[in-house]
């Protein structure tokens, strides 16, 4: 006859299962997942909030508003501007002369100088396409 290794175990129990001791265990097992929790959480934030140059950003701002015609148009633009100014580094000078020296006169020389005419005076009128094509050529050598 063969003699059963586990014969000597069987006698053996673990410890009795009390309220107190689920408790304990369902508390150890909810904060293990809340720091499990918060270290994917960190770790996704740290791979997904990479700084985007806010030249990026207008140029992204710039593809959803090129549809928009009129005074909305204009006016979408405008902010694009005024965003862009006020997220550059340089911080010397007003807005829009920030954004003139970053784009290269821009908006003395290029097609903003036609968006500035037709937010002011009524009866003028910007190109909107060509305005987009300009601002998105000076934004693209910018971001390089």
């Amino acid at each position: 006859m063969e003699v059963d290794p586990l014969a000597e175990l069987r006698g053996l129990h673990g410890p009795p299962t009390t309220f107190e001791t689920i408790l304990a265990d369902g508390v150890v097992a909810l904060a293990i997942g809340l720091l499990c929790a918060w270290l994917v959480a960190q770790i996704v934030k740290l791979f997904s909030s990479r700084e985007t140059s806010p030249e990026k950003r207008a140029l992204r701002e710039l593809d959803e508003i090129k549809r928009l015609n009129g005074n909305d148009g204009l006016a979408a633009r405008a902010r694009l501007l005024l965003d862009l100014g006020q997220a550059l580094p340089d911080q010397e000078g007003d807005v829009l002369t920030r954004v003139d020296r970053h784009l290269g006169g821009f908006l003395t020389d290029g097609a903003g100088q036609g968006l500035r005419d037709a937010l002011y005076r009524p009866d003028a009128k910007a190109d909107l396409v060509q305005f987009d094509n300009e601002l998105e050529a000076s934004l693209q050598r910018a971001a390089h």
